[in-house]
């Protein structure tokens, strides 16, 4: 009764009622957030008049226990209630208690927020990493196209896909703005030789660039498509104009080249970095290092590698300079690696660690204050979330069940049951359960705007692989290896129970990657702009969901 009145305003609290509520809210994910929320949202000037972050802090750091309600609560002679709480508060599995409503605001304040935040970045003079958090369909492909128009500097737009790339690329041209577009090797195999293809992947998979460019010039005598693919590259280089490209590039290319633009990144571009990983076999780095003459700092270095991946899950080595041309597995970006997971048979690592030393303005509906923050560096980064505009549309969300892969697995009716209640919409899932005539599924999904004003179904709890939290953790330096389990947490205003982790770096890394897949998913129905359904069938709670059981 009383945290109820506390969250509704509704009553002045003494600052014993304050400090005991508190108290126990420091003990779970993010209720430090909520209590101060709640407090600096509070019109009661005596509620700001206390520094009540130094308390939490200081609480949290001499780790106190949460206060019993016996000893703060007035209410504790007349409700039900456990000693504390947390206790009192305990949820059943599978349910989901919404413990702050979302606060919404129209459309053209949102979109005047955004436009604000971006101009306010592109005109920084700095080095850093601007973060724009805004929503789907708010119109950040239509800002950023606008602004090159008038632009005072040459931009470089980079996108995840070449598919968004292409989309980006007509839609400046089609604004009467002269922008060129990267040529993708990918994009022209089906023109290419298969032999020769897999050729120039291989040289680029096992990091041999150089030698990739050179085959790539002595084939271009013969192939004319690929006379066409290094001009265009060559014009690109030599391009005073604003440039269309991918992440992907953005992350490969020389830092000279990028700092003659002004750079803004569309969508994510450190999930683009976490899945960019790379995996080698541990058999063949040690049959390499014994069987070949190679330099003493390059066998040393693998030596350490193959020691350390014996003796722990998660390790870093410092990178080495050297460069190899002859090798079966991609022995040069493994040595400018730092951060590594070994399994025991392979090891994982990225193939880019950052970005280069210039500004980037990324504009994102997804990315995490708190994984920037702890990737990059705090003082790297600067983060505005704009507020957000109530959806046209609806998402009714689905929590009866996990719907995680092995969920859906032994309930395969659930795709019947669907169906038969919903009608034959289109369904976004997991690959190995999408129609095999259907390029939509979770993990790809950005750029694809088919299911535009559709209802649809979006069914499946994208976990990922332990280790791909851990690696990132690691990164953050944190080399924990705990395992998930099962427990009650409060995130982002819900109180529900999940399968997560008690880590709170591993724990912020796994919710940024679920919700950061689930929003894209349920993205791709554009329900800001459209009056449709989206049916989500997760235990993730995602922002403007309608929940339901069933």
């Amino acid at each position: 009764m009383l945290y109820k009145e506390f969250v509704d305003n509704s009553v002045w609290l003494y600052y014993k009622e304050l400090y005991g509520i508190l108290l126990n809210l420091i003990q779970v994910d993010k209720g430090v957030d909520v209590f101060l929320n709640i407090i600096n949202s509070s019109e009661r000037d005596t509620y700001t008049n206390k520094d009540w972050t130094f308390y939490a802090k200081y609480a949290k750091k001499k780790k106190y226990i949460p206060q019993q309600c016996a000893n703060f609560c007035p209410y504790h002679e007349k409700c039900q209630h456990e000693i504390n709480m947390l206790e009192t508060a305990v949820i059943q599995r599978r349910d989901i208690v919404v413990l702050k409503e979302p606060e919404f605001v129209d459309i053209t304040s949102a979109q005047s927020d955004l436009y604000n935040a971006f101009n306010k970045a592109m005109a920084a003079d700095d080095k850093k990493i601007h973060i724009i958090k805004a929503q789907t369909s708010i119109g950040k492909t239509h800002m950023y196209i606008d602004y090159l128009k008038n632009a005072d500097a040459p931009c470089m737009i980079a996108v995840p896909t070449n598919i968004l790339k292409h989309q980006v690329h007509r839609e400046c041209i089609k604004a009467g703005i002269d922008a060129i577009k990267t040529p993708s090797i990918q994009e022209i195999r089906d023109e290419l030789p298969q032999d020769i293809y897999d050729k120039i992947q291989t040289l680029y998979a096992t990091g041999n660039h150089k030698r990739a460019n050179i085959y790539l010039k002595e084939k271009a005598k013969e192939i004319p498509v690929l006379k066409n693919y290094l001009e265009e590259k060559e014009n690109v280089m030599n391009y005073h104009g604003h440039i269309i490209t991918t992440h992907h590039r953005v992350l490969y290319s020389n830092e000279s080249w990028l700092k003659k633009y002004k750079i803004i990144i569309d969508e994510d571009i450190l999930m683009t970095i976490v899945c960019n990983q790379e995996k080698i076999d541990l058999a063949d780095v040690e049959e390499f290092s014994e069987k070949n003459r190679i330099p003493k700092t390059i066998r040393k270095y693998l030596n350490k590698l193959l020691s350390l991946s014996e003796e722990y899950e998660l390790f870093s080595v410092e990178p080495i300079e050297d460069h190899l041309d002859e090798c079966s597995f991609n022995i040069n970006d493994l040595m400018k690696g730092k951060y590594f997971y070994s399994d025991g048979e392979y090891i994982y690592f990225y193939r880019r660690n950052g970005l280069s030393d210039t500004k980037y303005v990324v504009l994102s509906a997804t990315a995490s204050e708190y994984v920037y923050e702890h990737f990059f560096g705090k003082d790297t980064i600067i983060f505005h979330e704009c507020p957000t505009a109530k959806y046209k549309g609806q998402l009714i969300q689905h929590y009866g069940g996990s719907y995680s892969r092995a969920y859906i697995k032994k309930n395969m009716g659930i795709f019947d049951n669907i169906k038969n209640k919903y009608g034959n919409i289109d369904t976004i899932t997991f690959k190995k359960y999408s129609s095999s005539d259907s390029e939509l599924h979770i993990g790809n999904t950005e750029g694809i705007n088919s299911l535009e004003g559709k209802d649809i179904a979006v069914i499946g709890t994208p976990h990922q692989p332990p280790f791909i939290y851990s690696l990132l953790a690691l990164h953050m330096d944190c080399a924990d290896t705990e395992q998930p389990h099962y427990r009650d947490i409060v995130h982002n205003g819900y109180h529900f129970w999940f399968y997560t982790y008690k880590n709170e770096i591993l724990r912020n890394i796994q919710l940024w990657m679920i919700e950061s897949e689930l929003e894209q998913c349920v993205g791709r129905a554009r329900l800001l702009r459209n009056d449709c359904t989206v049916h989500l069938f997760s235990d993730y709670p995602i922002r403007h969901a309608k929940l339901t059981r069933d």
